[in-house]
Protein backbone atom coordinates (compact mmCIF):
# COMPACT_ATOMS: atom_id res chain seq x y z
CA UNK A 1 0.00 0.00 0.00
CA UNK A 2 1.06 3.84 -0.75
CA UNK A 3 1.80 5.89 1.73
CA UNK A 4 2.59 9.29 0.44
CA UNK A 5 3.29 10.45 4.60
CA UNK A 6 6.00 7.59 4.44
CA UNK A 7 7.25 8.93 1.11
CA UNK A 8 7.72 12.64 2.36
CA UNK A 9 11.48 14.14 3.05
CA UNK A 10 12.76 16.97 4.63
CA UNK A 11 12.86 18.65 1.37
CA UNK A 12 9.37 18.42 0.70
CA UNK A 13 8.64 19.75 4.21
CA UNK A 14 10.86 22.66 3.22
CA UNK A 15 8.87 23.62 0.34
CA UNK A 16 5.52 23.72 2.20
CA UNK A 17 7.11 25.95 4.77
CA UNK A 18 8.32 28.16 1.60
CA UNK A 19 5.39 28.29 0.29
CA UNK A 20 3.43 29.91 3.70
CA UNK A 21 6.59 32.19 4.15
CA UNK A 22 5.77 33.25 0.55
CA UNK A 23 1.99 33.55 0.99
CA UNK A 24 2.07 35.34 4.16
CA UNK A 25 4.71 37.82 2.97
CA UNK A 26 2.58 38.47 -0.23
CA UNK A 27 -1.01 39.27 1.86
CA UNK A 28 1.13 41.49 4.34
CA UNK A 29 2.21 43.26 0.71
CA UNK A 30 -1.06 43.43 -0.28
CA UNK A 31 -2.34 44.93 2.86
CA UNK A 32 0.77 47.26 3.16
CA UNK A 33 -0.74 48.50 -0.36
CA UNK A 34 -4.11 49.23 0.12
CA UNK A 35 -3.20 50.50 4.00
CA UNK A 36 -0.56 52.72 2.43
CA UNK A 37 0.41 52.83 -1.19
CA UNK A 38 -3.22 53.78 -1.90
CA UNK A 39 -2.84 56.67 -0.47
CA UNK A 40 0.82 57.44 -1.90
CA UNK A 41 -0.15 56.99 -5.46
CA UNK A 42 -3.20 58.85 -5.04
CA UNK A 43 -1.26 62.25 -3.74
CA UNK A 44 1.25 61.52 -6.63
CA UNK A 45 -1.22 61.22 -9.53
CA UNK A 46 -2.94 64.59 -8.28
CA UNK A 47 0.70 65.78 -7.70
CA UNK A 48 0.54 66.95 -4.22
CA UNK A 49 3.63 64.53 -3.44
CA UNK A 50 3.27 63.30 0.12
CA UNK A 51 5.94 60.45 0.53
CA UNK A 52 5.48 56.75 1.48
CA UNK A 53 7.61 57.01 5.01
CA UNK A 54 5.22 60.58 5.46
CA UNK A 55 1.95 58.24 5.37
CA UNK A 56 3.64 55.40 7.69
CA UNK A 57 4.54 57.83 10.16
CA UNK A 58 1.19 60.28 10.37
CA UNK A 59 -0.27 56.38 11.25
CA UNK A 60 2.38 55.93 14.11
CA UNK A 61 1.89 59.22 15.08
CA UNK A 62 -2.35 58.69 15.10
CA UNK A 63 -2.48 61.43 12.95
CA UNK A 64 -5.56 59.99 10.24
CA UNK A 65 -3.93 59.69 6.71
CA UNK A 66 -6.42 59.97 4.88
CA UNK A 67 -7.31 63.42 5.97
CA UNK A 68 -4.00 65.27 5.41
CA UNK A 69 -3.54 63.68 1.97
CA UNK A 70 -7.36 64.59 0.99
CA UNK A 71 -6.61 68.14 2.51
CA UNK A 72 -2.71 68.46 1.05
CA UNK A 73 -4.64 67.61 -2.44
CA UNK A 74 -7.11 69.76 -1.92
CA UNK A 75 -4.60 72.66 -1.24
CA UNK A 76 -2.40 71.71 -3.87
CA UNK A 77 -4.75 71.76 -6.27
CA UNK A 78 -6.33 75.06 -5.50
CA UNK A 79 -2.15 76.53 -5.82
CA UNK A 80 -1.55 76.97 -2.00
CA UNK A 81 1.48 75.44 -0.79
CA UNK A 82 1.18 74.14 2.36
CA UNK A 83 3.74 71.57 3.45
CA UNK A 84 2.32 68.32 4.65
CA UNK A 85 4.28 68.48 7.91
CA UNK A 86 2.33 71.62 8.54
CA UNK A 87 -1.12 70.09 7.92
CA UNK A 88 -0.14 67.19 10.23
CA UNK A 89 0.77 69.51 13.24
CA UNK A 90 -2.59 71.74 12.98
CA UNK A 91 -4.09 68.01 13.77
CA UNK A 92 -1.98 67.17 16.52
CA UNK A 93 -2.60 70.56 17.64
CA UNK A 94 -6.41 69.51 17.77
CA UNK A 95 -7.28 71.56 14.98
CA UNK A 96 -9.75 70.89 12.30
CA UNK A 97 -7.02 70.54 9.06
CA UNK A 98 -10.10 70.41 6.29
CA UNK A 99 -11.99 73.61 7.53
CA UNK A 100 -8.42 75.61 8.08
CA UNK A 101 -7.95 74.26 4.25
CA UNK A 102 -11.50 74.88 2.83
CA UNK A 103 -11.11 78.38 4.45
CA UNK A 104 -8.03 79.00 2.68
CA UNK A 105 -9.72 78.21 -0.78
CA UNK A 106 -12.86 79.83 -0.36
CA UNK A 107 -10.46 83.31 0.84
CA UNK A 108 -8.21 82.79 -2.01
CA UNK A 109 -10.95 82.76 -4.25
CA UNK A 110 -12.97 86.08 -2.95
CA UNK A 111 -9.26 87.81 -2.82
CA UNK A 112 -9.36 87.84 0.89
CA UNK A 113 -5.56 87.65 2.28
CA UNK A 114 -5.58 84.84 4.75
CA UNK A 115 -2.67 83.18 5.86
CA UNK A 116 -2.71 79.45 6.92
CA UNK A 117 -1.15 80.35 10.20
CA UNK A 118 -3.71 82.96 10.60
CA UNK A 119 -6.65 80.33 9.89
CA UNK A 120 -4.98 77.77 12.16
CA UNK A 121 -4.79 80.36 14.93
CA UNK A 122 -8.70 81.28 14.42
CA UNK A 123 -9.70 77.42 14.26
CA UNK A 124 -7.66 76.69 17.68
CA UNK A 125 -9.20 79.71 19.20
CA UNK A 126 -12.47 77.95 18.75
CA UNK A 127 -13.25 80.35 15.66
CA UNK A 128 -14.63 79.88 12.00
CA UNK A 129 -11.02 80.20 10.07
CA UNK A 130 -12.49 82.81 7.75
CA UNK A 131 -13.91 85.17 11.04
CA UNK A 132 -10.33 85.36 10.66
CA UNK A 133 -10.18 87.90 7.80
CA UNK A 134 -12.73 90.14 9.20
CA UNK A 135 -15.44 89.06 5.82
CA UNK A 136 -16.57 85.68 5.36
CA UNK A 137 -16.38 85.37 1.17
CA UNK A 138 -19.63 83.02 1.66
CA UNK A 139 -21.46 85.86 2.68
CA UNK A 140 -19.86 88.41 0.39
CA UNK A 141 -21.94 87.92 -2.90
CA UNK A 142 -24.87 88.71 -0.85
CA UNK A 143 -26.07 92.16 0.34
CA UNK A 144 -27.21 93.06 3.58
CA UNK A 145 -31.14 93.65 3.50
CA UNK A 146 -32.37 97.32 4.20
CA UNK A 147 -34.69 96.58 7.58
CA UNK A 148 -36.38 99.70 6.79
CA UNK A 149 -38.13 98.24 3.67
CA UNK A 150 -39.17 95.49 5.51
CA UNK A 151 -41.95 92.97 3.67
CA UNK A 152 -45.00 94.65 1.74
Amino acid sequence: MFDPLAQATVGDAFTVVLILVAVVIALAGLLFFFTYGFLYFKALLAGAHVGIFEIIGMRLRGVPPGVVVESRIMAEKAGLQVPTAMLEVHHLAGGSVQRVVNACIAAQKAGIDLAYEQACAADLAGRDPLEATGSDPRTEAFDEPDPSRGRE
